[in-house]
């Protein structure tokens, strides 16, 4: 085919980013799109939220030490937000506990004291975030998986290799006493469990070895996600006890693989990359290869993944042509997937971004059946703001453009290329990663005098790219490492969640592995994540609507606010008395406005809020209305994102052993503060009545 290369205008306006602006103005209508998007998006600023805990699980009577960050689209303090809500939320998706929680210029650090009446033994995901961030969805939010032990003295462990796959598994639990015995002879219910779903329940009995066999057929229509093989049994006082094993389903055959055109399309006669992801049942990347064959079964394409199952392919689809991939998977298993329709006209948007380079290249191709002499605008949003804009006017009908963008133009993190009509309607889109490699250093030393029982110096250096020292509010976790297990690598760092796990939806596994090396392999695999990520921030539909309203408020302070109702109507001018029941002592009053409402802000920071809200008369006396307190309902509930954390007593080595052991020895030697030598007793619930004469 060949390929025609006519004239194109292209009239930049670099519009401002980061304070600077400089306008040049030349095609009304396409400078109004990209002048109303910027606009929009500095009405509108982002929030981000990275939360630092001490350590990655807790036993339910631990306290989570924790310090939240709440940054802007620049990564500097937001100004905005002034209250933050940290909530815990268990596997079935309901939230156990949440706190509203101020914050001072960007920054929080407060607590979670775990309550075990409430907080069971479990899997759990701890979620923060601002009211102001909902506007861009609940994939903003800052989550974190964590695994909470139960403190009583089941000491018990498991053996259990579970790796489905097949929909038959058979395999065996060993099950272990405290000093590494097995648990003979032992009567057990087995349940499956999938969130709120029981898929079977049977009973067996554990061998001489401790040993129980299963067999069972994994349900077709179970979320493979959130399995669980649940034993339970009593112990010989008769009190019930369980143990939970994930269920690891990783059938190849179920292997979920994608074909993403970048830019968005694929374009009849137009050349386009074509982004592969394969994530295995399980929610991790899985290797594949294949090949990609037209309806002639001529081969046409041939790819394979690169990292974590992500790879890419270019090829030039034909008008009237279908394309299908045959997809090797593990374990020998093949399987074909339709490819994404070619569109007959469109347009493909492509970038070349070499880490060496200076500059970034674009290409555009349009094929002949757009409009003649149309003009389209070229926005390059990044940090939420548009820090690039171009005006393109198409003068023939058939071209394919190259234009060269300086890097420095834009700051470290994900630029997000989208070429729209007058209309404001995206004709298509591109994510790139700009890395300045910009990130600050930081050293830290000790004392070399170090004596068991004494006190340790530990000296924190912190300076920039430049060497020069850095002024900035910062975190550090210090635990004892025969009790905490070190995983530096799959520990959440603020660094690769601010630039890239918060700005792209879904699971990013292994954030950190994008950052660790600054050479032409890593950028690869990053840019094969962002041509297969979608973008997290807000809908084009919404910056181009002059009456859209978010509906979610910035939130400056922590209150309580309420209405005052007597006989089903709201009271005017009625006195509110406020009283707090933990330290610090606040006494608050206000008066109802004419719709029976009552705020009371400004409050002082509590560990724990607990407030007492009455309604008075004119001469001081408790008034008999009704005080409805406005609620804060939590958003809606996302699946868990990645795989399930595994219980301290699958599989454990002697750092979760030695930590548990430690954690019910520090609860008894509480226990016996609190209540003296006596003996604990279990809670009785009274469910008898008996009539009084």
């Amino acid at each position: 085919m060949r390929v025609l290369f006519f004239r194109i205008y292209i009239i930049l306006l670099i519009l401002p980013c980061a304070g600077f602006a400089q306008h040049i103005a030349n095609v009304a209508a396409a400078n109004r799109i990209i002048a109303n998007a910027d606009s929009f998006l500095r009405r509108m600023p982002i929030e981000k939220v990275f939360t630092h805990t001490d350590r990655p699980y807790y036993s339910n009577t631990d306290t989570i030490w924790l310090k939240n960050y709440v940054l802007n689209g620049l990564l500097e303090y937001s100004k905005q937000s002034g209250v933050i809500y940290a909530e815990l939320v268990n596997d079935t998706g309901r939230v156990v506990m949440q706190q509203a929680m101020p914050v001072f210029t960007g920054v929080n650090w407060g607590q979670i004291i775990l309550d075990s009446t409430i907080v069971s033994e479990g899997n759990y995901t701890l979620r923060t975030y601002t009211n102001w961030m909902q506007n861009t969805g609940t994939e903003s939010f800052y989550t974190q998986q964590l695994y909470i032990n139960g403190t009583d003295e089941n000491n018990r462990r498991v053996n259990a290799g579970i790796l489905a796959r097949q929909d038959s598994v058979q395999t065996s639990l060993q099950i272990l006493e405290a000093d590494g015995s097995p648990l003979r002879l032992q009567d057990m219910q087995l349940l499956l469990t999938g969130g709120r779903k029981t898929w079977f329940k049977e009973k067996r009995q554990t061998d001489l070895d401790g040993k129980v066999n299963l067999d069972f057929i994994v349900p077709k229509n179970a979320s493979a996600g959130n399995l669980t093989l649940i034993a339970r049994d009593r112990n010989k006082k008769g009190r019930a006890r369980q143990l939970v094993v994930p269920l690891q389903i990783n059938r190849p055959a179920n292997t979920d693989v994608q074909f993403m055109p970048e830019g968005g399309q694929l374009v009849a006669g137009l050349t386009s990359v074509v982004g592969v992801k394969a994530v295995a049942e399980n929610g991790k990347g899985v290797d594949i290869k294949g090949i990609v064959l037209n309806s002639r079964k001529q081969q046409v394409a041939t790819f394979a993944s690169a990292y974590k199952g992500m790879g890419n392919f270019t090829f030039t689809p034909q008008k009237g042509e279908t394309y299908t991939a045959v997809v090797n998977l593990p374990e020998g298993e093949s399987k074909r997937y339709p490819l994404p329709a070619a569109k007959a006209t469109g347009m493909v948007l492509s970038v070349q971004n070499q880490p060496a380079d200076s500059m970034l290249v674009l290409t555009i191709q349009v094929t002949a059946g757009l409009p003649k002499s149309s003009t389209y605008s070229l926005t390059g949003q990044c940090s939420g703001l548009i820090c690039y804009g171009s005006v393109i006017k198409l003068t023939d009908t058939a071209v394919v453009v190259r234009t060269r963008i300086l890097k420095s133009r834009f700051p470290t993190g994900i630029v997000r290329f989208t070429i729209l009509t007058n209309e404001g309607q995206p004709l298509a889109e591109r994510m790139v990663f700009i890395n300045h490699n910009n990130r600050m250093n930081i050293n830290m030393s000790t004392t070399d005098n170090q004596h068991p029982g004494d006190s340790t110096c530990i000296a924190v250096n912190v300076t920039g790219p430049n060497g020069r020292p850095v002024q900035g509010s910062f975190s550090i976790a210090i635990t004892d490492d025969s009790q905490v297990t070190t995983d530096s690598a799959n520990m959440p760092d603020i660094y690769s969640h601010m630039l890239l796990s918060s700005a792209v939806k879904g699971y990013v596994e292994n954030p950190a592995y994008y950052f660790a090396a600054n050479d032409a392999k890593t950028a690869t695999t990053l840019d094969n994540l962002l041509l297969t990520q979608g973008w997290v921030g807000y809908s084009w539909k919404n910056v181009f609507n002059s009456k859209f309203k978010m509906p979610y408020r910035v939130q400056t302070e922590v209150g309580v606010s309420g209405t005052v109702v007597r006989m089903g109507k709201p009271q005017a001018k009625m006195p509110v008395v406020l009283i707090s029941t933990n330290k610090p002592l606040v006494v608050r009053d206000t008066i109802t406005d004419d719709f029976g409402r009552f705020s009371f802000n400004n409050l002082p920071p509590f560990d724990t809020a607990a407030f007492v809200v009455e309604a008075k008369d004119k001469k001081g006396k408790i008034f008999k209305v009704n005080i409805e307190l406005d609620k804060f309902i939590p958003p809606p509930i996302n699946d868990v994102q990645g795989p399930l954390l595994t219980p301290w007593y699958v599989n454990t080595d002697t750092t979760m052993l030695n930590y548990q052991q430690k954690n019910i020895a520090y609860q008894k030697q509480l226990n016996t503060t609190r209540y003296g030598e006596g003996k604990m007793l279990q809670e009785v619930v009274i469910t008898a009545k008996r009539m009084i004469k």
